[in-house]
């Protein structure tokens, strides 16, 4: 793995990367660091760096660098930060391909969420948290799934107008319902806020709280991947990888 100047392995001591499996079914890989910059990194980022960095270095890929600056409410940035996480990751040697920061590609998540609505890979719930998770934890389908997509649509154009209040609606991605991992099943992608407009986008929480704004009007919960390339959307338009969450 990378490493910073002056620790040699020596030959008994230098380990190789377990390949990944089913490489050949992909024409690049891509990875990805994607950090909060609402503190510095810390020994534990050091693996993530490492691995992404390495791993598309070894397949001649490409490697991303990723600020999740979009929940202000829960992890609000700290401009500083981004540029002392840049400078820790190339103190590391993992210099990265492209840089992207969420907060100043907020349409482009809307744009994908009502693609996603519209062709049936993502529906709006409104059941109560808890009754959500006691029906997805049972491995069953929320009664929202099987909404047409106009409805979902429907719905969406309201939590971005403001009409569905705070906590009232979610937008969830389709995956499997009985994935081992519950936390997996129909995750959150984006849900209703009352946080004020920003870019005349109104109050759907995708969390806007970027290098600009602190104090953003969307929600939404960074971290599945997202779109980092226009025309490449990790939006699990098919089973479990849309963005967000």
């Amino acid at each position: 793995m990378s490493s910073q100047k002056g620790a040699t392995a020596g030959p008994t001591d230098a380990k190789v990367l377990a390949p990944l499996p089913n490489v050949d079914k992909y024409s690049q890989i891509v990875t990805r660091f994607a950090p909060n910059p609402d503190f510095v990194l810390h020994i534990g980022s050091l693996r993530a760096v490492f691995l992404s960095h390495d791993y598309a270095r070894m397949y001649k890929g490409k490697f991303i660098l990723r600020f999740e600056d979009t929940d202000p409410r829960l992890k609000r940035s700290v401009i500083e930060y981004y540029g002392q996480i840049e400078k820790d990751v190339k103190w590391l040697g993992c210099q990265w391909d492209e840089e992207y920061i969420m907060s100043d590609r907020v349409p482009i998540y809307y744009e994908y969420a009502e693609k996603a609505l519209g062709q049936g890979f993502a529906f709006v719930c409104t059941c109560e948290p808890d009754q959500f998770k006691a029906i997805i934890e049972s491995g069953r389908a929320c009664p929202h799934r099987s909404k047409s997509p106009a409805e979902s649509l429907a719905q969406w154009h309201k939590m971005l107008s403001g009409e569905l209040k705070e906590g009232e609606a979610v937008v969830r991605v389709k995956t499997e319902t009985t994935h081992p991992n519950p936390a997996v099943r129909d995750w959150p992608a984006f849900r209703s806020s009352g946080r004020v407009q920003v870019s005349g986008l109104a109050s759907v929480q995708l969390l806007s709280r970027g290098r600009r704004s602190s104090d953003g009007c969307y929600s939404y919960h960074s971290g599945k991947g997202a779109s980092d390339q226009r025309g490449q959307a990790d939006l699990p338009l098919q089973a479990h990888g849309l963005v967000v969450s």
